[in-house]
Formats: structure tokens, sequence, C-alpha cells
């Protein structure tokens, strides 16, 4: 009588002690559920950098988007927004990425195939150092290449082109819309050197 006595003790401290376990394991369970539910100072994105106090006060912050032409860049003030503004900004713009956080400003970014404002009134193409098509801001030995397409073969071409056209592309084509920036690219990729890298 005495072991199933004993044995009885035992199957009750069991008990206990694995209840208290449970507790425990619960309440470690939790604490780390609502550890994570919380806003964490990474931020909103998923990037670092945007303090959690600013998210819960709905702090507004300065949102701007960045839009990459084929020729220049434009900054573009949208305003300033609390987070769950510039997310949803985000969500209705699927062309549109996340450029960077600095301090209290969001920069999206977006590519445009298109001229800038700015570039339409000095883009030019023209031949570079490598005889290769480049497109300039500013005429081509004067302004700086802002792309680079491919090498032309320039014997070719002298012979298949009237030379008032081979000396405006020495002297810069200008381009003002993606129509003609697109209608110089066709026609003189004719004469790409076989291998050249075409863009």
């Amino acid at each position: 009588m005495g072991w199933k006595h004993a044995l009885k003790k035992l199957k009750r401290r069991f008990r206990l002690r694995r209840g208290l376990l449970l507790a425990g394991l619960l309440c470690a369970s939790a604490a780390a559920w609502l550890a994570h539910d919380e806003p964490q100072s990474g931020g909103a994105f998923g990037e670092p950098g945007v303090p959690a106090a600013a998210m819960e006060e709905k702090e507004r912050f300065e949102v701007v988007l960045h839009k990459r032409y084929l020729c220049g860049e434009q900054y573009e003030p949208l305003g300033f927004h609390t987070w769950d503004e510039a997310e949803a900004l985000l969500r209705g713009h699927a062309e549109w990425k996340l450029e960077g956080i600095d301090g209290s400003r969001v920069v999206y970014a977006v590519d445009v195939q298109d001229l800038s404002p700015d570039c339409r009134n000095n883009a030019y193409f023209g031949l570079d150092g490598n005889n290769s098509l480049a497109l300039f801001e500013g005429k081509p030995g004067e302004g700086r290449i802002v792309r680079t397409f491919f090498q032309i073969d320039v014997e070719h071409l002298e012979n298949s082109l009237p030379r008032e056209t081979v000396s405006e592309l020495r002297e810069g084509i200008k381009v003002t819309d993606y129509a003609e920036y697109s209608s110089v690219l066709s026609t003189f990729s004719e004469f790409a050197l076989p291998g050249a890298e075409q863009v």
C-alpha cells in the first residue's frame, strides 16, 4: 500500500509541475507574440530608420517622386503624408518603387520612357570618340554623354547615307521627344557593328 500512496504523490507533483511549465510557456508565447505585433524601430516599408514613435503619432513626412527619364531626371514633391498614406500612395502606383528613406523624407522612383522637360531643350544624338552612337546633353564634343548605345560601322554609314546625314550625325541631331528619339535609334541601329552591344 505504501508504494501506491508514494506513486499517487509523485503523479500529483508531476501534474502540478506540468501545469506550471505549461502556464510559463503560455506566458512566454503571449509575450513574444505581443512584442512581435508592436511597431519596430525598423519602421514602415521594412526599411531601417523609421522611428516607431513617429508611426504611432501619425507624424507627417515629405514624400517625393524621383522621375528617371531616358535623358534627365526630375524630383516632384508629393506633399506631406503619414506612413499609412505614403504606403497607400505606393500601393496605388504599381510602377513606382521605394528608392529610399532619408530622415523625414520618403523618396519613390519611377522610370519614364521619355525625355525630361530640361533635356528636350538640349538633347542631341551624335558619335563619341569611339564612333559609338551616344545621346549628349548639349552638342557632341561640347556636351556631356548621357547614354551610349552601340558602335557604328562608319564606313558602311558613309557609303549608305547622304553626306549631309552623316555630317548632321557628327554635328549632332537634336531630339525633342520620344518619337524623334526612337526614330534616330531605329535609323542608326542598321549601322551597328556586328556584335556591338545594343541598348
